[in-house]
């Protein structure tokens, strides 16, 4: 056993590690991340979500005569999603030089008789200083790191779905694809949700044909009526919220349009730009639904050094969750980012080499590994099962405008 896994597997080290994946967790299904309000995080094991998919789905009764038999609703689609739920892992190793100075900290807390990290104290009143609480934290970050990874890429994948109606990735370490579609390509609806990229600047005769950095001639506002009003057309109510980044809005704002617009509502022509509170007012005034911007990253990793990146580490890039030239609708209930339990979750077992640092039931697998006796190479590993699901395709719209 590796001194990293050694310190993690003490008694009070693992108690304070499961604790601190199940804090993690709590603090990821709490965030302010604009999308799980319409698609919030749900945690389930494979039985849980095929009874929560099908109460999703609930069709109107059929007429039936007197002596007639009942229709039964059949769903099997939904239970073989089961079997779609993506898996997914990340880990972190620890180098001989990281296992020395854990080495050397366990020989030192031996010795003075104190942890290596501060901990409350039996009584339950003060603490017991520990010897090094800087590297023991470090240790720690990584675990925390772990499970932020999990769940940004479902994150991400969700994001994909709300913008394309699709997900179509290919990851860079492993060469793994994951296609998901789900739009339904035959329905008349779907290309008035999901409309081709703009790619027109100064069309005079369609301004609303225009992208939306053509500030002399877009019409965004018109366009974003027309839009509102096909969603409206499909599912009898308006999107809850229009998204998108702080770029295509300022765009939104300074387009002459725009200003036209917020002159004529004001009844006077002395409006030189639009505020967002004078915008405000026409998205109301147009019937159009409140607007919101976000702008968030996570973090990708290349297999190659790159020549640039807005890190400080040439193997890993910032990457919007929200595409800069897009736009989308939202509406409550849209879906859930589902997470599951892996096989390895119901039925591992610790050994001398492997040993759960996650709570039991937990949609997060956290280990620590020791991969190599010689030389000593201890890992950190954490797998899950997730997918980003939408019960109604319908509520779906996204459109590139610039």
């Amino acid at each position: 056993m590796g001194a990293i896994q050694s310190f993690l597997t003490d008694k009070l080290q693992a108690k304070y590690a499961e604790q601190l994946i199940d804090d993690t967790m709590f603090r990821v299904k709490q965030r302010s991340r604009l999308l799980d309000q319409f698609m919030p995080i749900k945690t389930f094991d494979n039985n849980k979500f095929i009874g929560y998919l099908t109460e999703k789905l609930m069709p109107i009764a059929s007429f039936i005569t007197r002596d007639g038999r009942i229709p039964t609703a059949a769903h099997g689609g939904f239970q073989r999603m089961v079997g779609e739920l993506q898996l997914v892992g990340l880990a972190h190793q620890f180098d001989g030089k990281t296992q020395e100075e854990m080495l050397e900290l366990i020989e030192e807390a031996q010795y003075k008789n104190q942890p290596i990290m501060s901990m409350p104290n039996m009584s339950g009143t003060g603490m017991i200083r520990g010897i090094n609480d800087t590297f023991a934290e470090t240790i720690y970050n990584k675990i925390e790191g772990l499970v932020f990874g999990i769940t940004d890429v479902l994150t991400a994948m969700s994001w994909d779905v709300v913008c394309t109606g699709e997900i179509n990735r290919t990851d860079a370490r492993t060469g793994v694809s994951l296609v998901v579609n789900f739009k339904d390509d035959s329905a008349s609806y779907t290309s008035k949700h999901f409309p081709t990229a703009l790619v027109t600047t100064g069309n005079t005769a369609n301004p609303k044909l225009n992208k939306w950095d053509d500030l002399e001639y877009a019409d965004g506002i018109g366009l974003l009526q027309d839009w509102v009003l096909d969603y409206q057309d499909t599912n009898g109510f308006k999107p809850d919220l229009i998204v998108m980044s702080e770029r295509r809005l300022i765009n939104l704002c300074q387009q002459k349009t725009t200003i036209e617009k917020s002159r004529q509502l004001a009844g006077f022509g002395g409006v030189g730009a639009v505020s967002m509170n004078t915008l405000s007012q026409v998205l109301i005034a147009y019937g159009i639904p409140p607007i919101k911007t976000y702008d968030e990253y996570y973090q990708v990793p290349y297999t190659n050094a790159q020549n640039s990146t807005a890190t400080r580490d040439k193997y890993v890039d910032n990457a919007r969750f929200l595409p800069e030239n897009r736009v989308v609708m939202l509406k409550t209930d849209m879906g859930v980012q589902a997470m599951g339990q892996t096989i390895e979750m119901k039925h591992f077992q610790n050994n001398i080499n492997q040993t759960r640092l996650s709570q039991e039931g937990s949609s997060i697998l956290v280990m620590v590994n020791s991969r190599s006796q010689l030389p000593l190479l201890d890992t950190i590993e954490s797998m899950s099962v997730l997918l980003p699901v939408v019960m109604n395709p319908k509520y779906l719209a996204g459109r590139v405008v610039v």
